[in-house]
């Protein structure tokens, strides 16, 4: 009997790590701390300034939406030279969270400005 309790505590305990690790992890890919990372690849990427209005981690993938790529040294409050409107890049959940960059960028319904 307190065999079987045991190894319900232990079960318990390990059921209640495994969904905080998860919760945890879906926080942290869906916050403000990812989408820098993101962004940051993206310029090393380029090599240009560049924003966006929306992240979206995937398991195999992520995307982003609103892109706005800048000129080498202006000013990212003035007008990009590119405007995207979904770009994809084949960083996984797991990627983002190392840090990972994209090695293949797919840019939807760009505009060269």
């Amino acid at each position: 009997m307190r065999r079987l309790l045991c190894w319900r505590v232990a079960l318990t305990a390990l059921g209640l790590l495994l969904a905080a690790g998860l919760i945890g992890g879906w926080l942290l890919l869906r916050s403000e701390a990812a989408a820098r990372i993101v962004a940051r690849k993206l310029e090393e990427q380029f090599g240009t300034p560049v924003q966006f209005d929306r992240l979206s981690v995937g398991v195999t993938g992520s995307s982003v939406s609103g892109l706005r790529v800048y000129e080498r040294g202006a000013d990212p409050t003035g007008d990009p030279f590119l405007a995207v409107g979904t770009a994809d890049v084949d960083v996984s959940a797991i990627g983002v969270a190392r840090g990972a960059g994209p090695s293949l960028v797919r840019l939807q319904d760009a505009h060269v400005l």
